[in-house]
């Protein structure tokens, strides 16, 4: 059954899904014609903010830094000692399960550590994995290395986390709050953990069967040769000369030194550059050599300098403001504030965070757009300022797995579309919204639920048996005990999915939940207060109560029907 849904959501993406270019031109109309229904601003206005210099232009600097962090990298790699440690690891993998699986992981820990230094090294190292693994299907391995990136701005290179170290100002009010009570917070741990052990498997379970794998062309796994220079003129011995290297990788080195005396161990995507840049000069060895390595590489870069510029333009139209300072994004983020109390309001600024990445795929971009919202909120509600942060961090992060905006670099380093990894890539979103909404909304429960089920079958016959054959503990745990919890766990899931939706449309109901203007099923049957209306006007109750049933026993029936697809039970 799981593999089933994983060839649909695949067919359905091949099929439907456009070039990445194309997909930020729709994107682009979307925005355009929601930001006028949100803000009431004219087409003109809204062309404006497009189009101007905070708009199609406002990323130039970063689109340029993007680039170079693509050329740069993969210029780097390109270097034979640098080939032969991703060979090295590479040469771990030995079938298509340990492809899948170290892909992932090395991924997943490296974009912890540095979002760019992940993008780039998980590109290469399924490139270089794939020639010894030509059996393993190319575009999931590409999509694995790409979801490593999910878990970025959780980790030492979030934008958020980061900002809020020094303190953030929004209005009057300054917000802070230390690196433990975000990147290093039991809970945030905890939901990094959980991600790095099930996604490898995850990914791993939509390997399609030998009939549907999707093989590199066995000419793409041939090792590149070092190529040889003829030195016979002077103009050649000073494109050789290893003086002119010797001085630029001392000066490069220099600075870098010197930064992380001055700045600590911080990482933005400048020094990431230079550390790329001038790593990529030594391993070469020749400048000549580098140049050349610089030409090739550049090839790659070309989706990113072309689509920059319209997300750029996407971001302006989403952040643009009317004269009563409402703005697309603040309308986005603002509904899920007033739905909002302070169980839910985590769970949901998450979820508002997902939205609004979607259509600004910037990770600072986003912080100013939400951060002057969901904080004030937050505060008020109680809620501390690093829980309601990494809310947001964790939705900026959720959605770029289906957003082909980052996946630019690791595409062209691949050649790959958006279309051949983005099926796979829909069940890696599933997967991390039931960590992050089990992480912000109710784990603690979940885990008695968990514990309870665990101490449950470790008492079973079945149990017994594994013991008495004499297999491993690592193996009776992910064999026999996960698989067998996972049924309850998606169930108890999308329960209280369709819990919190009537909770919220009863408080509704009630007058305690959302106000006019903003709509819901709640407080639009509540607006039917007498039998008059209740009899002549029954078009306006009745299909919202009926959209609320469907909605609560879709989900319910969802629930169902992933159980039947994981519980082991079934399979007999």
């Amino acid at each position: 059954m799981f593999k089933k849904f994983t060839n649909g959501c695949v067919r359905v993406v091949n099929r439907w899904l456009p070039d990445a270019f194309l997909f930020a031109i729709i994107l682009s109309i979307i925005v355009f014609i929601g930001a006028m229904f949100a803000t009431g601003m004219g087409p003109l206005k809204v062309l404006n903010a497009w189009g101007d210099a905070k708009g199609f232009w406002g990323l130039l600097a970063f689109s340029m830094q993007m680039a170079l962090v693509l050329v740069f990298g993969s210029a780097m790699a390109s270097a034979k000692p640098c080939r032969k440690a991703l060979r090295a690891v590479a040469g771990l993998c030995h079938n298509n399960m340990q492809a899948i699986v170290i892909t992932t992981m090395v991924s997943t820990i490296c974009c912890w550590l540095n979002w760019g230094f992940g993008l780039v090294v998980g590109a290469l190292l399924a490139k270089e994995v794939v020639r010894r693994v030509p059996t393993v299907d190319y575009p999931l391995l590409i999509a694995s290395a790409y979801s490593g990136f999910v878990i970025w701005h959780a980790g030492l290179s979030g934008s958020i986390p980061l900002d809020l170290v020094a303190g953030k100002a929004f209005g009057e009010v300054t917000y802070q709050a230390p690196i433990t009570a975000t990147v290093f917070h039991p809970v945030n741990i905890i939901m990094c953990v959980v991600i790095l052990i099930a996604m490898p498997f995850i990914n791993y379970a939509m390997h399609p069967d030998k009939a549907h794998t999707v093989c590199i062309d066995p000419t793409l796994l041939q090792d590149e040769e070092d190529k040889t220079y003829e030195i016979k003129t002077p103009a050649d011995r000073i494109e050789h000369s290893k003086i002119l290297w010797v001085i630029l990788v001392v000066a490069g080195f220099a600075y870098i030194v010197y930064y992380f005396v001055q700045n600590g161990f911080t990482l933005g995507l400048n020094i990431v550059n230079m550390i790329f840049l001038f790593l990529g000069i030594l391993l070469h060895g020749d400048l000549r050599r580098y140049v050349d390595a610089i030409g090739e590489a550049a090839a790659g870069a070309a989706g990113v300098l072309l689509q920059f510029p319209f997300y750029a333009g996407i971001m302006g139209m989403m952040v643009a403001a009317n004269a009563e300072g409402v703005s697309l994004a603040g309308v986005i983020s603002q509904f899920f504030v007033n739905i909002s109390n302070n169980v839910t309001f985590p769970m949901l600024s998450f979820l508002a965070a997902g939205v609004v990445n979607f259509f600004v795929p910037s990770g600072g971009g986003q912080w100013a757009v939400q951060g002057p919202i969901m904080m004030p909120a937050g505060a008020n509600l109680g809620i501390d300022a690093g829980r309601t942060a990494m809310a947001i961090a964790w939705g900026d992060q959720w959605t770029n797995m289906i957003q082909p905006f980052w996946a630019l670099p690791a595409l062209g380093i691949a050649k790959l579309s958006a279309r051949d990894i983005m099926g796979y890539l829909v069940i890696v979103t599933l997967f991390v919204g039931v960590v992050a909404c089990l992480g912000f909304l109710g784990w603690a429960g979940i885990a008695r639920l968990v514990r309870g089920q665990i101490l449950s079958l470790r008492e079973q016959e079945f149990m017994t048996a594994t013991e008495a054959c004499g297999i491993s503990v690592s193996r009776r745990i992910f064999r026999h005990l996960i698989p067998n919890v996972i049924p309850q766990l998606i169930v108890n899931c999308t329960m209280s999915l369709g819990s919190t939706i009537i909770t919220e449309a009863t408080l509704s109901f009630l007058g305690l939940g959302v106000k006019f203007p903003f709509a819901s099923w709640g407080n639009i049957m509540n607006d039917v207060s007498n039998s008059y209306v209740l009899t002549e006007y029954w078009f306006i109750w009745i299909p919202a109560g009926i959209c609320l049933m469907l909605t609560v026993l879709g989900f319910n029936f969802v629930g169902d029907g992933l159980r039947d697809a994981f519980d082991p039970k079934m399979k007999r």
